[in-house]
């Protein structure tokens, strides 16, 4: 008895390593495969978390292109899903890729604030200066290009939202964008493609929250319209990401990128005309993505 009890437990012991070690087998293969596709599984993984999370928020995605009557109590969740994307996929894809090195060397990144004044300047003023430039001057001529802070009531409220929503903006979405995506394809590419390829999956990325806030609000009432919102995305954001790319370059900092993201998305916040879409939209953003790439020109050619 005790010999069959014996036979029974090693038999056991066996199956449970068996279990085991092809439970480790799948494991190394799984994680050996994120390691030769680590940019592509972060876009994926970004894709996935930020408009899955809208659809699920929603109710389906049904519920994209409705006007709705909860369009206030859904909007914090939305904005939720929307930064948990880049956020999540950025830090599981350091813990996963990185190693202990990788990882002390991304919070060293982060927290590196021992860059030249300059730089700061560029992060905290460019986007910012440029965008109020264009819509006071257009507002010369047509009051639809009225700065957003210009019109509104409270504006000490509308401002502090402002500052707010770029803090949030710039702090979760560079944890991926700068914190994982562009370090790693900087090991291959250079800044102008680096910045065209993040720049384009972070415009797609803003295409379907996009298409959720423009009809659940009301603002977009046609297909003209919505294409002007997709089209914003685009032209608004492409050829800044390269500028991104290129500061970060300069000073290796992820604090640096946060604080130029940040500023671009309080300065949208706070100057972009209330309700502005269609043809408004479109001759701010064509003369916006001419400067910047008149700006990125050059920076190029010295670089």
């Amino acid at each position: 008895m005790e010999y069959k009890y014996c036979k029974r437990s090693i038999e056991r012991f066996e199956k449970f390593f068996v279990i085991i070690s092809v439970i480790n087998y799948k494991i190394m293969n799984i994680l050996n495969y994120i390691k030769r596709f680590p940019v592509l599984l972060y876009f994926l993984f970004t894709f996935a978390i930020s408009w899955g999370g809208i659809v699920l928020v929603v109710g389906g995605v049904s519920q994209l292109t409705i006007i709705s009557d909860k369009f206030n109590a859904l909007l914090p969740l939305v904005i939720l899903a929307i930064l948990a994307g880049p956020s999540l996929a950025g830090l599981i894809m350091t813990i996963l890729v990185k190693d202990k090195e990788g990882l002390k060397e991304y919070k060293t990144r982060l927290f590196k604030y021992n860059v030249r004044t300059k730089w700061y300047m560029v992060a905290l003023f460019m986007g910012p200066l440029i965008m109020a430039a264009i819509y006071l001057i257009l507002s010369l001529f047509s009051d639809k290009f009225l700065p957003g802070i210009l019109t509104v009531d409270n504006k000490i409220n509308f401002l502090i939202a402002g500052i707010m929503t770029g803090l949030a903006a710039g702090f979760f979405e560079e944890i991926g964008w700068t914190g994982f995506a562009i370090p790693q394809l900087r090991k291959k590419y250079g800044i102008l493609v680096v910045g065209l390829i993040v720049g384009l999956l972070w415009a797609l990325w803003h295409t379907l929250p996009g298409l959720w806030l423009g009809y659940a609000s009301g603002t977009v009432t046609s297909i003209p319209l919505l294409l002007s919102y997709f089209a914003d995305s685009f032209l608004f954001l492409v050829v800044f990401r390269i500028l991104m790319v290129w500061v970060y370059s300069k000073t290796e900092s992820l604090l640096i990128a946060m604080i130029m993201h940040g500023s671009l998305t309080a300065a949208a916040r706070i100057f972009v005309p209330i309700g502005i879409v269609g043809i408004p939209l479109l001759i701010f953003d064509f003369i916006w993505v001419t400067t910047l790439i008149f700006i990125t020109a050059i920076v190029l050619r010295k670089n």
